[in-house]
């Protein structure tokens, strides 16, 4: 128990007492009466100090931070898939997103590969530049089980995937990867779905060291003035606009490797080099 959890039960647990000695004559001595009485106002006056607050931060949750739950699992996947089929550009940060976009589980794969929309949707993903000296990369290599050479591997697997999809003629996203390489941007995940009446949902949480990406928890949040959905939609435009770059150009027929020295790193760029010839070569 927190120390100031501590001190309140002390407080409540001596006015507690206090209002028991008072009113113990008024009722003949009656131990049961007493202890109700006092047992009652006790939990009343710790509900009023205590959960009173905590009632009024949820309300200014759902109000004033337009949070709205926790989602995970099955209703976290129902949930993307309902929102990707009615939104018109769709923003995803998140560090390789193979098991998003790459696995046929992954929930992405099954809203882009797997089902057909009567319109034409704007997808623009930001993947973290595939420096292997990156500590994030790391982290979320070992977090997933593979060596950080694996793992950007599988970065440029899913780079391809979207490769091809761009170039098909039956796809029906125009879809723009690019790639982020700011330790400072590398806390947050999140997607946010926007539909071209202006409405917004954001998805987001924090990295967790002890859970891969596409089987994370995820808050929601709305959009509306001063939402966190509408900072992240912001911060996301500044830096998929200023600073990020591509690897493979989005929309061109050809696979040429550029900004292959992003990170400028001379053993970075040569394991680039070879992975991007490994993966684009079949």
């Amino acid at each position: 128990m927190k120390s100031k959890e501590i001190i309140i039960s002390s407080i409540l647990s001596i006015l507690t007492g206090l209002i028991a000695g008072w009113i113990q004559p008024y009722f003949n001595n009656n131990i049961w009466i007493v202890l109700s009485i006092s047992t009652g106002t006790f939990l009343i006056i710790f509900f009023f100090i205590y959960y009173i607050p905590r009632m009024k931060s949820y309300i200014s949750m759902y109000y004033v931070g337009r949070f709205r739950g926790l989602w995970s699992k099955n209703d976290l996947g129902k949930l993307i898939q309902r929102e990707y089929a009615k939104s018109d550009e769709i923003k995803i940060k998140v560090t390789r997103g193979y098991g998003l976009f790459y696995e046929k589980s992954g929930v992405f794969h099954k809203c882009i590969f797997d089902k057909k929309y009567n319109e034409k949707k704007i997808l623009k993903i930001l993947l973290h530049y595939p420096c292997l000296k990156s500590d994030h990369i790391i982290k979320r290599a070992i977090t997933n089980q593979k060596a950080k050479e694996e793992y950007v591997t599988d970065l440029f697997k899913v780079l391809k995937l979207f490769k091809e999809h761009n170039l098909s003629p039956n796809s029906d996203e125009r879809i723009f990867v690019k790639f982020y390489n700011s330790e400072e941007e590398k806390e947050w995940r999140f997607y946010v779905f926007k539909q071209d009446s202006e409405d917004k949902i954001l998805l987001f949480n924090h990295y967790d060291e002890n859970t891969t990406g596409s089987k994370s928890r995820m808050l929601k949040v709305i959009g509306g003035n001063n939402s966190l959905c509408e900072e992240l939609n912001n911060e996301f435009d500044n830096l998929f606009d200023n600073y990020s770059v591509e690897l493979v150009e989005n929309l061109q027929t050809s696979n040429r490797l550029i900004n292959s020295d992003f990170c400028e790193h001379p053993s970075c760029k040569q394991k680039i080099i070879e992975i991007h010839k490994k993966i684009f070569s079949y």
